[in-house]
């Protein structure tokens, strides 16, 4: 399998070459620039945060490419890495690396239902303490819903973006063992000469 640098990497190449392609075709679509613009920062945005912060190895024991790249970040580095994986736990301890999690859109999906329940039972928890009652327990699943109903294009390429980034792993992990595999055979072959 390859390596979360890897991973990395190949969505980076992606992105690089994804995001003048989706711009240009959704301009073609719609033809409005500004729109073109704003859903493919949507897109963008989804696939970075699916590539940086969420990717499919989370559900892992050892520490992770993203997890190691925020301890190392200055001065707030410890704190944040901390949280993050104070935040991970629960889903590293209930998936099964490669299991559901790594299945490119039911994963996404898993990944992003875990992150609305965390932030809604925060939201819930700190309402209660700051005001006593659990005052407002669904407003920001509410807000999320209205978003994704007012502005349908917007949360889909969001999750699209987030898909794709899902998918690139998923392709790397299938396709990885077989190039290592044949290039390996092929330098063989060359030595032997």
């Amino acid at each position: 399998m390859p390596s979360g640098k890897i991973h990395q990497r190949v969505n980076e190449a992606a992105l690089l070459l994804g995001t003048p392609t989706a711009f240009a075709l959704t301009w073609y679509a719609t033809s409005d620039v500004r729109m073109a613009l704003e859903i493919t920062g949507y897109a963008l945005a989804g696939m970075l945060f699916g590539t940086y912060f969420a990717d499919p190895d989370l559900d892992q024991d050892h520490i992770t490419r993203t997890e190691a790249r925020i301890r190392r970040w200055p001065v707030v580095g410890i704190p944040l890495y901390i949280a993050f994986v104070a935040f991970w736990y629960p889903y590293a301890k209930q998936t099964r690396h490669r299991g559901l999690s790594h299945a490119p859109i039911i994963g996404t999906l898993l990944r992003l239902g875990y992150i609305l329940l965390v932030f809604t039972l925060i939201n819930t928890i700190g309402r209660w303490i700051l005001f006593g009652t659990p005052k407002g327990w669904g407003d920001l699943l509410t807000s999320l819903i209205v978003w994704m109903v007012r502005r349908p294009e917007q949360a889909g390429a969001w999750i699209a973006g987030e898909c794709l980034a899902d998918l690139l792993h998923a392709l790397a992990d299938r396709l990885w063992p077989a190039t290592v595999r044949t290039a390996s055979v092929r330098w063989s072959l060359r030595n032997r000469e």
